[in-house]
């Protein structure tokens, strides 16, 4: 009732797969990413998601120092 998964995709890895150092190929892979550029891509799709999921009506599942709580879309914090 409060929790709702949400499944991380990332594109799918291509079968002929060239060197990294390779300057003439395009940055557009998620794993050829930089570990920052990931991170940031990944932070952004999974706010994207949360923000949408409370715009639906429904709580979300976080964690932080204190312990795990439901974030409901009014924005309230219910630790489990």
């Amino acid at each position: 009732m409060y929790n709702t998964v949400v499944p991380i995709t990332t594109p799918k890895r291509s079968g002929n797969r060239r060197s990294s150092k390779s300057a003439d190929k395009p940055r557009n892979e998620f794993w050829d990413m930089p570990v920052r550029e990931k991170e940031a891509f990944l932070a952004k799709a999974t706010q994207e998601i949360v923000d949408e999921a409370h715009k639906s009506g429904y709580s979300t599942t976080h964690g932080d120092k204190t312990g795990v709580f439901f974030l409901h879309p009014d924005g309230k914090r219910e630790y489990i």
